[in-house]
C-alpha cells in the first residue's frame, strides 16, 4: 500500500488537482472530496492526509470494505457510502463536493451508461468544483498492444472495458454540463512503456497453464542466497512525498495545457472538468 500511495503522490494528476485547490486560496481542511468507484481509495487517502474531508463511494460493498481497511491502516477516518453511478444521485450528496475523482471507472460502461457515469460526477459538485476522471486512452499504443494480445489469447477477463478518445471525453464533459474541460496524458511515455512492458510479460505468462505460471514465478522471485551484504532501502514517508508535491504544485499555474505527443499516446488520459468560473 505504501508503494501505491507514493506512486499516486508523484503523479501528474495529483499535482494538477493540488494546484487547482491552491488557486482557490482556501485551507485544505475547507475542501471536500468524493472518490467514485473507490477500490482501495488510494487517491482520496492522499487528500485525507492533507486534511481534506473525504467521502468514498462504490456500488460494491467489498470495495468499500477494502477502502475502510486501507484507511484504518493509516489511522485515517472517512465517510464510506454504497451508491451506483447509473442511479440518481442521492439527495444528500448532490452539489456537496469541491472535488470529485475516479480512476478506471467510466470505461467499464457502454452506450448511454457512459454519459450517465460522467454526469454523476458533475452532479456531486459544488460550483466552483472540479471533476478528475481518469480512463484508458483509445490511441495509446502500449494499452492497445497488451489488451489486444490478451483478447487474442483469451486471457482478457474484463466484461466491458471501452477506452476513451480525446474527442469522446471532451464531448462527454460538454454533454454533462461542465463549463470547461482539459485533457492530458497520465504519465510520461518512458514510464508508460516500462509499465506496459511488464504488463505484456504478465499477459504472456497468463497463456501458460497454472502450474507452469507458478514455476516461472518461483524461478523469477527466488531469493538471492549469495548476496554478500544486505543494504537497507530507505523508503520516504508518505508525508514527506506529499510535502514535496505541494512544493512543486506551488509553481505558477498554467490554465492552458499545451499538448505534447505523450498526451496523445499515453495509455491513460485524464479529464479535468470544471464547474463554474
Amino acid at each position: 500500500m505504501d508503494a501505491r500511495i507514493l506512486s499516486a503522490a508523484n503523479s501528474i494528476g495529483f499535482s494538477r488537482v493540488v494546484r487547482y485547490m491552491q488557486q482557490l486560496g482556501k485551507s485544505m481542511d475547507d475542501f471536500s472530496i468524493a472518490e467514485i468507484g473507490c477500490g482501495t481509495g488510494t487517491f482520496s487517502l492522499l487528500f485525507n492526509f492533507l486534511g481534506v474531508q473525504t467521502t468514498l463511494i462504490d456500488a460494491d460493498e467489498a470495495a468499500l470494505e477494502a477502502a475502510r481497511t486501507a484507511f484504518s491502516l493509516y489511522g485515517r477516518s472517512a465517510r464510506f457510502l454504497k451508491a451506483d453511478v447509473l442511479s440518481s444521485v442521492p439527495e444528500d450528496l448532490s452539489g456537496k463536493f469541491d472535488i470529485v475523482v475516479s480512476g478506471g471507472l467510466a470505461e467499464h460502461f457502454s452506450g448511454k451508461d457512459r454519459q450517465k457515469c460522467i454526469l454523476f460526477h458533475r452532479m456531486l459538485l459544488k460550483s466552483p468544483g472540479l471533476a478528475f476522471i481518469s480512463v484508458p486512452n483509445a490511441l495509446g499504443p502500449f494499452y492497445r498492444i497488451v489488451t489486444g494480445f490478451r483478447e487474442i489469447t483469451g486471457t482478457w477477463d474484463m466484461e466491458i472495458e471501452i477506452p476513451y478518445s480525446f474527442l469522446e471525453l471532451r464531448e462527454s464533459a460538454y454533454q454533462a454540463g461542465f463549463s470547461r474541460s482539459e485533457i492530458f496524458g497520465n504519465q510520461p511515455l518512458l514510464k508508460d512503456f516500462g509499465d506496459y512492458a511488464l504488463g505484456f510479460c504478465s499477459a504472456m505468462l497468463a497463456v501458460f497453464p497454472a502450474k507452469v505460471q507458478n514455476a516461472i514465478r518461483k524461478r523469477v522471485h527466488r531469493p538471492i542466497v549469495h548476496k554478500k551484504e544486505e543494504k537497507d532501502i530507505t523508503v520516504p514517508s508518505t508525508q514527506s512525498v506529499v510535502s514535496g508535491v505541494l512544493a512543486k504544485a506551488s509553481l505558477p499555474y498554467r490554465k492552458t495545457i499545451v499538448k505534447t505527443p505523450k498526451d496523445y499516446l499515453s495509455s491513460g488520459i485524464t479529464l479535468l472538468g470544471y464547474l463554474g468560473n
